[in-house]
């Protein structure tokens, strides 16, 4: 799948949704910094899910975590992007997944 591409948003504050697919990746930097934006495309509301890599201590695997994207066209959830959601695949990134991607758009921000 494809990296979504991390925006600088400008002091405009313009920003780009961006169609996604289940499996594409998003950048989370150093993980203090750097948010999702997922938006509704549908009356409907969706979920996402983020599944990091690895297991506990204790040899459990580590708790995916999901997000409700509310309910009706154009409403949008802001997820802290985190390092705990590492995918293990590649350098500072994490997989989205959705219960239907063709129903939402995406935007990765990075903010000073």
């Amino acid at each position: 799948m494809a990296l979504q591409p991390t925006q600088h948003p400008a002091d405009s504050g313009a920003i780009n949704f961006n169609t996604v697919a289940n499996g594409d990746t998003a950048n989370y930097g150093n993980g203090t910094n750097v948010v999702l934006l997922v938006q509704n495309t549908e009356a409907v509301e969706h979920t996402l899910t983020l599944d990091p890599a690895g297991s506990t201590a204790y040899g459990d695997a580590l708790p995916s975590h999901t997000v409700t994207v509310p309910s009706g066209v154009g409403k949008v959830v802001a997820v802290p992007l985190r390092r705990d959601y590492d995918n293990g695949a590649t350098s500072n990134t994490c997989t989205l997944s959705f219960d239907d991607a063709t129903k939402v758009k995406v935007a990765v921000l990075q903010v000073p």
